[in-house]
């Protein structure tokens, strides 16, 4: 090594935690979503090693209170990740928001006392939370660590939805109508980072399903970071989709 070269220092972990949103009764799809597999893997078990892939200082799993092999899943992974919560949501059916409260709720509890010890001695708080569902099935770490690399307040995932025999959501006529239209098509949601005293001056206006993405669009362009990666259209609502996944060997049969 000579004189000009220097030791590349490993890459601090970032001050964030993580809320996975699992408590989905998947009633289009006839069975919880949570426990299909992917090599093997539930998508639930898969989605949390990704995420401690990432080196969060607490992450909370929000469930769906009755469905037990669902809460095995997360007992499970406890096993291997001591700090791994789970919050119970009693009234899955009122959307997405209801889970979204209860994480955020519960990442605010354990917050107030966690820490995190950076390589260099400092000690420091999580500032920020990384959000995500189970059933973006193509969904890689690579993207998460992407969201979590930026220092905007928002940092949101950006995809195309993909008109193709795989998408129920949209009928004939309306990919037809939107087929040349590539702004039509483009999604800004989950995954994504959020600053965490921005995330909290949201929980009150959280209602139904409707999440953060219309808070999102309300946002001056410059505090929002959108990262592409179209394939995390591909997740799985209905019956369709999941045959069309597995047949293209993204699930297990």
């Amino acid at each position: 090594m000579t004189a000009n070269q220097s030791v590349e220092q490993p890459a601090k972990p970032s001050a964030h935690s993580v809320i996975i949103l699992a408590a989905g009764l998947s009633r289009r799809l006839g069975e919880p979503k949570q426990l299909l597999t992917r090599q093997g893997q539930t998508l639930l078990s898969k989605t949390i090693d990704m995420a401690y892939q990432c080196m969060p200082v607490t992450m909370v799993v929000v469930l769906p209170q009755r469905l037990n092999q669902v809460v095995q899943v997360v007992k499970s992974a406890q096993q291997r990740y001591a700090d791994l919560y789970s919050v119970d949501n009693p009234t899955p059916e009122t959307g997405l928001a209801s889970s979204l409260k209860l994480g955020i709720n519960t990442i605010s509890t354990l917050n107030a006392g966690a820490t995190l010890h950076q390589t260099d001695g400092d000690t420091v708080r999580p500032n920020k939370v990384l959000i995500l569902g189970v059933d973006q099935i193509l969904l890689e770490v690579s993207h998460l660590q992407k969201l979590l690399a930026s220092a905007q307040p928002v940092v949101a995932s950006q995809y195309v939805v993909q008109y193709s025999p795989y998408s129920a959501k949209v009928t004939a006529s309306t990919a037809s109508k939107h087929s040349d239209t590539a702004e039509a098509k483009l999604i800004t949601g989950l995954p994504l980072v959020i600053d965490f005293e921005l995330l909290q001056t949201w929980q009150t206006k959280l209602t139904g399903d409707t999440g953060l993405r219309h808070l999102i669009r309300a946002m001056p362009s410059a505090d929002i970071c959108r990262i592409r990666n179209d394939t995390l259209s591909f997740d799985i609502d209905t019956p369709a989709q999941l045959a069309y996944a597995r047949m293209q060997g993204w699930l297990d049969g």
